[in-house]
């Protein structure tokens, strides 16, 4: 009788590893899956990081011309002015 109960234990703790192996590869296989998200979502990140910058070095671009359109729309007029007034 001891020993059927042995076998049993023995049994169970057998079962027992085995989901907990099942488990642990489980787990390992969702760390996996986890890490590759991460890892496109940090793709994705330092990608619309990217086009930001470019974005910006467009505006800041786009205003710098602005300006030198003003400036010169500025002393367009002031020239017509200078005109004008002789």
């Amino acid at each position: 009788m001891l020993k059927q109960k042995d076998e049993r234990i023995l049994g169970l703790a057998a079962a027992l590893d085995s989901c907990f192996d099942g488990i642990g590869s489980r787990i390992d296989g969702l760390e996996r899956n986890l890490g590759t998200r991460v890892e496109a979502m940090e793709l994705s990140m330092d990608r619309l990081e990217s086009r930001m910058n470019k974005i910006e070095s467009r505006i800041d671009s786009i205003e710098s011309n602005l300006r030198g359109v003003k400036d010169s729309l500025g002393a367009l007029l002031y020239s017509r002015q200078t005109e004008a007034a002789k």
